[in-house]
């Protein structure tokens, strides 16, 4: 397998936040967690829907006009800055027509500060830290690199290492119900630059060189602008 590899500079000494988001819907007495292990794109793209609504709702989680944040559609939130624990209701009035044909009923959003590396200290050299810590960074890169094209509804994420095109046009369809689809494999990893150890986006881009065209390139950190 051919990779390409794209080393990624962290130009700023501020952290970034990590929080746990549970969505809920609930049905009589009973409470179904939406975001629970779940893995299918459509299920994932929803739930960043329904973020976003409690999002502008609760303005900007209570923050200021610059909080920006990264999700990946399942129960993990980064922040470009602290804030209150957040408990939203999202009216289904207020759903995207999307929304409206999945749920009939009001969802509500929780996001809290996790009970361990709340704040992730971004800056430091990535051999530096500890292995949980490491790992938080790692997925923290993977989803700012990706999130815009995600947002976007470009790309659909079936896991955190394969991103998949949302395009029609170029599926191709096997027996048994199964799609191909144009994708591309993604991760991050440490390299040496000679004068330290820093992270870098790797990505098997050899069948799908269009994936990484200039436009996508430049708006891979449109959420956080100064990472």
């Amino acid at each position: 397998m051919e990779v390409a590899c794209f080393p990624i500079s962290i130009k700023t000494t501020k952290p970034v936040w990590n929080y746990d988001v549970s969505i809920e819907l609930v049905v009589g007495e009973k409470k179904v967690v939406l975001n629970k292990d779940r893995s299918d794109p459509q299920d994932k793209n929803y739930c960043r829907q329904l973020l976003r609504l409690a999002f502008d709702k609760s303005n900007n989680f209570g923050g200021d006009d610059k909080l920006k944040y990264v999700y990946d559609g399942l129960s993990c939130l980064y922040a470009s800055a602290q804030f209150e624990d957040q408990d939203v209701t999202v009216e289904k009035e207020n759903y995207t027509e999307q929304l409206k044909k999945a749920f009939r009923r009001d969802v509500v959003v929780r996001v809290t500060r996790t009970a361990s590396n709340h704040e992730l200290f971004i800056h430091t050299s990535p051999d530096k830290m500890p292995l949980d810590q490491f790992n938080e960074f790692k997925r923290f890169l993977s989803l700012a690199v990706c999130q815009y094209a995600l947002d976007c509804e470009r790309y659909s994420v079936l896991d955190h290492g394969h991103l998949f095109s949302t395009d029609n046009q170029n599926v191709v369809q096997l027996n048994g119900g199964i799609e191909v689809r144009l994708g591309m494999s993604k991760g991050i990893r440490l390299v040496d630059n000679g004068k330290n150890v820093q992270a870098a986006f790797e990505v098997d881009c050899n069948p799908y060189e269009r994936i990484l065209s200039s436009s996508y390139s430049c708006g891979c950190f449109k959420w956080f602008p100064k990472y």
